[in-house]
Order: C-alpha cells, then structure tokens, then sequence
C-alpha cells in the first residue's frame, strides 16, 4: 500500500515515512501543498495524508481539488488546527478523517490500516491476468482489478502502476501484447 504525506515540517515528515515504512508502507512525500497536488493527482495512493498550513496551497485547498477528480482518494488531515471549527472546516474540505497534532502513533498507524483496508476490498480483480516470461518481461505479471464503476487499476508484480478507464483496458492489454511481440520478432 502506498502513502503520500503532504507536509511542510521535513522532520516531521521524516519521522511520518519512517514510522509508515516500518509498518510495510511504500511512502512519497511533498513538501508543499501544490507539489503535494500534483504527485496526488500523478501518482496512485492508497492513502494521503495532509497538513493544513502548507506553503503555496493550504491543505483545504488540495483536498478540495482532489475531490474533483479523485472523489474516493482517502484523505487524512494531520494539523495542529485543532478546534472544533477547523476539524469541521477540514471535514467539509473533503478530507475522510481529522488528526490533531500532537497526535498517538498507534491513532495513525490504526486510521491508515482503516483507510487502506478499505481502499483494498474496493479492488476487485477482474480476472485478466498476463503472465510474461520472456526477455522484454522477464517472469512479470500484470493484474487488472476493478477500482470504482468508471476505472481499473493496472498492476505489474504487484506494484500499482495506472488507472484506466474500464473502456480502455483492452488498449492496455494490446498495447502490452504489442511491446512483447515487438520485442519477440526483434530478438529473431
């Protein structure tokens, strides 16, 4: 399962990856919230979690941004805005769950497992599986798994690597078959 951690303080931040890494996470982060938007927007997280009081776009600003496009990206605010009315703000903003710092490591580790158990079972594979064995693809596997309604999620050994629109997953499928046929007739 892979994290992004959108926050501008570089030891917390480092602190933050190590801790997730610890616990079987692969993590990105940003620092700043326009940097974080567009790995957010380029990238394919199980989960992100994001500061409020960030440099060149708050973290409202990107939870609201990403809701356009990514409607079910879980979003986890981990701020030192902790009234009532900026929890609720952060919530209205898109975000799924609101952490206050000084925050329990184990609330993070348990809301994180949460989130992307969640985010597994919306992964249902769809039983196209390709297994290549030559030597453009030594020994790899592509899985495609149904994200939502409208998208897959192109896997290669097991590693999240594209959303495709359902209706262009036969294009993927060519286009891999294509580059190993290509590269078959060329070893000729």
């Amino acid at each position: 399962m892979k994290i992004l951690i959108i926050e501008d303080e570089p030891l917390l931040s480092g602190s933050l990856r190590s801790l997730l890494n610890s616990h079987g996470y692969d993590t990105d982060a940003a620092f700043d919230g326009e940097t974080g938007l567009e790995y957010a927007l380029l990238g394919i997280y199980d989960l992100i979690i994001l500061d409020v009081m960030l440099p060149a776009m708050s973290g409202c600003e990107v939870a609201k941004r990403l809701r356009t496009v990514k409607k079910g990206m879980p979003i986890l605010m981990l701020t030192a805005r902790t009234l009532l009315d900026d929890r609720i703000e952060g919530l209205n903003c898109g975000s799924d769950y609101y952490l206050g710092k000084p925050f329990d490591s184990r609330e993070l580790l348990a809301s994180a497992d949460s989130f992307t158990d969640e985010e597994a079972a919306q992964k249902e594979e769809i039983g196209i599986t390709l297994y290549l064995y030559n030597d453009a693809f030594p020994q790899t596997t592509i899985k495609l798994y149904r994200y939502d309604g409208s998208t897959c999620l192109a896997a290669i050994d097991g590693k999240s690597v594209a959303l495709v629109p359902r209706s262009q997953t036969v294009s993927l499928i060519e286009a891999v078959n294509s580059i190993v046929l290509n590269k078959n007739s060329s070893d000729k």
